[in-house]
């Protein structure tokens, strides 16, 4: 493989090129152009040319927001790259994105790739129309791909515009004018795409973010997706503009979009980091992100510092510079925005890359890259592809790779990154620790109210079943043993409990001394609380017969249940309670304290609902304290049987 990089100036000046290189062209020359003339007409008359010259050879070519050449980044011309191979097969193929872009994904894998069995290596290089990035549907464009051809590794990235996107970003989705193009024609809308497959070639992809994850891991309550956009509302009970407020101070947030891109969030995506950049502020606060996040994903705020950016394309190119068969291309496409947000950055992280093989490649308006599970769309990223068809070397090589300057202070960037991300890592383990205790205490839609800042906490549900269970004659033997074994039994029996209302889905709500206290339908309605209530009470029943069998012989329970209309909410400012009120949480007590040991004494409330479902013994009529005679009656099982529950 050969690889070859130039300005192109004219068509005398390209002949000239091509005769002094020795090219003519074929199916086994690529040739790639990164147009930073963004004028159509331009555009054809380099393609004849280019034509003429190189008759019947692949082309694949995009509009850029910069150029790259060697070590340089360049505005406003066209640099061509073209790579002759010697055994692989170069494909090229252009896909108007008439009906969606979905479609031109399917066609540049049906044809770039037509035969997946080829033997060899296979890599794509992608460039999608990139003008308005709300039209430019870069996952769609990759979800067709990924349709087809889910193994192939691709690169490359959305078409630019460097005046568009110097007047329009950050201020709007269309950043001009934009075009992709093969040889045989260009488009606005669409894709075009070359192939590169054959034995004996070597593919090596690499990406340098650059951006490092910082403080704590938060989730995104409210968030609406426009393709790869996301409008995000919330985020921990939050909008969006109050974190950069509450973590950045006002200097930030006063300046949001712009200071926000030097703090993007970073989640992960199959175990790849990737930016979302704020690119609009809503006056509700909410922000418009580049990428595809949603409800439930978790975030981190990051940073850009310039001196691990370049460490990290050091880094990289010593891993390039280390394989075992000489690279003998490289090829860049890397994020427009790097280049205005780290201006004096964005040249420095190319010269480690000079000494190993020619490099050309543009500024983008979106990388594609491909992870081990499918296509991604990415931003703020460079990314690196180089190829080679040498063999393996037997001499030793030695690659002169540039040492990143300030070394004491890349290092000691590093260790305060780790430092801050251990400290927020245990943080955030505590932070759990307290959180289940939380929930053991307050059920969690209760706990989260309780967070979001509500003070005051009271509902009235107008049907909830309501639990007791009680130790017969617990307390007088608790006198006679030892505290550490009242806590064990009580433990032992009430864990084996906890364990059966999480089953059910019904809520625990408290213990007093030997008694356990649920509901069911509180503080989420459940149509069938009552059937649920009335089968944990079984299991309850036959879980402490299993104690009992196990050496404690002493162990019976008496349990009563009742249902009907119910106030729940929190009491206390300091030590907080979630508990119950009202004549169903009275009768439900009454149902367990003038019961019977071993038995579910239920009211007619209960019996009415479920005596389809269940078998029952009519009790008749008992006084009950405060309410007189009451029709009761103890739940024996469940008629379809113990099996089917």
């Amino acid at each position: 493989m050969k690889t070859v990089n130039f300005y192109y100036e004219s068509p005398q000046q390209l002949q000239s090129e091509m005769q002094r290189h020795g090219i003519t062209g074929g199916s086994n020359v690529l040739v790639q152009v990164f147009a930073g003339v963004v004028d159509k007409n331009h555009t054809v008359t380099m393609l004849k040319a280019i034509r003429a010259v190189l008759p019947g050879t692949p082309v694949v070519g995009s509009t850029t927001t910069g150029e790259i050449l060697n070590d340089s980044v360049s505005d406003n011309r066209n640099v061509i790259s073209i790579s002759v191979f010697s055994n692989a097969r170069v494909r090229s193929c252009l896909a108007p994105g008439r009906e969606s872009m979905r479609e031109a994904g399917h066609k540049l894998a049906r044809e770039l790739v037509p035969d997946q069995s080829e033997p060899g290596e296979k890599v794509m290089i992608v460039f999608g129309h990139g003008g308005d990035l709300l039209e430019a549907d870069a996952l769609d464009l990759l979800h067709g791909i990924t349709d087809l051809r889910p193994q192939i590794p691709i690169a490359g990235g959305r078409a630019g515009n460097a005046r568009g996107f110097d007047e329009n970003w950050g201020r709007s989705a269309n950043l001009g004018q934009t075009y992709v193009f093969t040889e045989s024609g260009l488009t606005s809308k669409g894709a075009a795409g070359a192939s590169i497959s054959g034995p004996g070639l070597q593919i090596h992809r690499d990406v340098n973010f650059g951006w490092k994850s910082i403080g704590r891991k938060m989730r995104i309550d409210h968030a609406e997706r426009d393709g790869l956009f996301s409008r995000v509302y919330s985020i921990d009970n939050a909008t969006p503009m109050a974190l950069y407020r509450r973590y950045f101070g006002d200097a930030v947030a006063n300046e949001m979009p712009f200071a926000g891109m030097s703090f993007p969030f970073i989640l992960q995506i199959d175990g790849f980091e990737v930016s979302a950049m704020p690119l609009q502020v809503f006056d509700d606060e909410s922000i418009l992100y580049g990428a595809a996040l949603s409800i439930g994903d978790q975030i981190q705020f990051g940073f850009g510092d310039p001196g691990l950016i370049l460490n990290e394309s050091i880094r990289i190119a010593r891993t390039i510079a280390d394989y075992p068969q000489p690279v003998e291309g490289v090829f860049v496409y890397s994020c427009a925005t790097r280049r205005r947000q780290l201006d004096h950055v964005a040249a420095h992280e190319l010269r480690p890359f000079q000494n190993i093989a020619p490099l050309s490649g543009f500024l983008t308006g979106g990388e594609y890259y491909h992870t081990s599970a499918r296509n991604i769309a990415i931003d703020q990223t460079m990314t690196i592809l180089s190829l080679s068809e040498a063999p393996l070397e037997r001499s030793e090589r030695k690659i002169e790779i540039p040492e990143a300057a300030e070394r004491k202070t890349i290092d000691a960037m590093l260790a305060i990154q780790t430092l801050v991300q251990r400290m927020t890592e245990e943080l955030e383990l505590e932070q759990a620790r307290s959180e289940n205790l939380l929930l053991n205490v307050l059920p969690r839609s209760i706990a989260n109210r309780l967070k979001a800042g509500e003070n005051t906490i009271a509902e009235r549900y107008n049907d909830a079943t309501v639990l007791f269970a009680d130790i017969v004659g617990f307390t007088e033997l608790s006198s006679r043993q030892s505290p550490e074994s009242v806590v064990k039994v009580l433990n032992e029996v009430f864990s084996a409990f906890d364990i059966l209302v999480e089953k059910y889905g019904l809520e625990k709500i408290k213990t007093i001394g030997d008694a356990y206290m649920v509901a069911g339908g509180i503080p989420e309605p459940l149509p069938d609380h009552a059937l649920r209530s009335a089968q944990l009470a079984l299991d309850m029943l036959s879980v402490t017969g299993q104690l009992h069998d196990e050496g404690l012989d002493y162990l019976n329970i008496r349990i009563g249940l009742h249902s009907g209309p119910i106030v729940a909410g929190v009491l206390g400012s300091k030590k907080f309670a979630y508990d119950l009120w009202g004549d169903t949480v009275n009768i439900a007590s009454r149902m367990e304290s003038a019961g019977r040991p071993g038995q579910i004494q239920v009211s007619a409330t209960v019996y009415e609902r479920l005596r389809e479902t269940f078998s029952f013994d009519d009790r008749g009529l008992i006084e009950i304290k405060g309410k007189g005679s009451m029709q009761t009656y103890f739940l024996q099982n469940e008629k379809s049987g113990p099996a089917d529950r």
